[in-house]
């Protein structure tokens, strides 16, 4: 499901997002000076206390100072995962994914954001990720994983390489699964081994799990899978895992279609230390340049909020194992920001 189509077609079909909204929610009233909806989450709600942008499609629940999306909105409302809230969004406004075009009514936003072409994912069955059991880890419970946090992710097992299977999904679609080794001493044995193979540059570990929580809001990018599956069980749901230390112009964009309003990179310590040192940088600079080279061009675009970039230095993480303090408050308030020319404020 292309999310971004949906959108434009919600923008340009805006009375079946008004049926939605009042099948589900209360005392849903349309101001077109300010194009926003606003209504309550129950009836004894204040009328008020949500507010949706109709050209947008982004909200904000003042009641409970939560912001996102209309995905994210009935995600809540319904107590649906991603994929399920697309899938009835879809069907109950008749949209159709390969047929839609979109009319060109608003500049800016939505036809400021190019198609990537090369995406071309093959999707996998889901009995081919259900012919692995479900488990649950020790390995990962002593890496300080939660059993919750397993289950979420679906955690699986292959007996045969002795692997913990993290299956990958996007948009609802399961792309593929990485194979962890099920134990701390790995030798000269791989860490991780692909069980369903995909290509990691074209997908951005968290998106449909953690949907909800990464909608306009700040956004930590993190190297691996497991950091984002660890810092879910310590209630941290604003993760995103790259794979690697570079990031490809599909990720940029999948992490675009959030409308963050912050982006925060923080790399693992031995890779920012070690790569830093290889390039002649400081650790700092080091961090300093991902953020100009990498993530400059992501611009977002919100009426509730602006939009930083920022990054934490690699002194700062050089001495903590596994970035375990990273799911701190006090000590992701020690965020680097660098507001210089090529950020842009909107």
């Amino acid at each position: 499901m292309d999310i971004k189509q949906l959108k434009e077609y919600l923008i340009d079909n805006t009375d079946y997002i008004e049926e939605l909204l009042e099948k589900y929610f209360h005392n849903v009233k349309y101001y077109s000076e300010s194009e926003q909806w606003r209504f309550g989450f129950t009836e004894s709600c204040n009328p008020n206390s949500i507010r949706l942008s109709s050209r947008y499609l982004s909200y904000k629940d003042y009641k409970n100072n939560e912001v996102g999306d209309i995905f994210s909105l009935f995600m809540r409302r319904l107590r649906i995962n991603l994929g399920k809230c697309l899938d009835l969004i879809s069907n109950k406004t008749c949209f159709v994914e390969c047929n839609y075009i979109k009319k060109k009514i608003y500049d800016g936003f939505f036809s400021s954001i190019t198609k990537y072409q090369g995406e071309n994912l093959n999707f996998f069955k889901y009995e081919d990720i259900e012919s692995y059991p479900e488990i649950v880890s020790k390995f990962l419970l002593s890496e300080g994983i939660t059993i919750e946090a397993q289950q979420k992710f679906n955690i699986r097992y292959d007996y045969e390489s002795n692997r913990v299977v993290i299956p990958v999904y996007l948009k609802g679609n399961l792309i593929g699964a990485i194979g962890r080794l099920n134990s701390k001493s790995v030798g000269d044995i791989p860490k991780y081994l692909p069980i369903l193979r995909y290509p990691k540059n074209k997908v951005i570990f968290g998106y449909d799990i953690n949907y909800s929580s990464l909608i306009n809001n700040r956004i930590y990018i993190v190297e691996s899978e497991k950091t984002v599956i660890k810092a879910f069980g310590e209630g941290f749901k604003n993760l995103l895992a790259i794979g690697g230390n570079s990031i490809s112009t599909r990720q940029k964009e999948l992490i675009y279609s959030f409308n963050p309003s912050e982006i925060i990179l923080v790399l693992d310590k031995g890779l920012g230390k070690d790569r830093a040192k290889e390039l002649g940088y400081k650790p700092k600079e080091y961090m300093k340049s991902l953020i100009i080279k990498e993530l400059s061009e992501i611009k977002t675009n919100n009426i509730f909020i602006e939009a930083k970039l920022g990054y934490i230095d690699c002194n700062d993480i050089e001495e903590v194992s596994d970035k375990e303090n990273i799911f701190d408050l006090d000590y992701c308030d020690n965020i680097y920001y660098d507001n210089q020319e090529y950020i842009n404020y909107i």
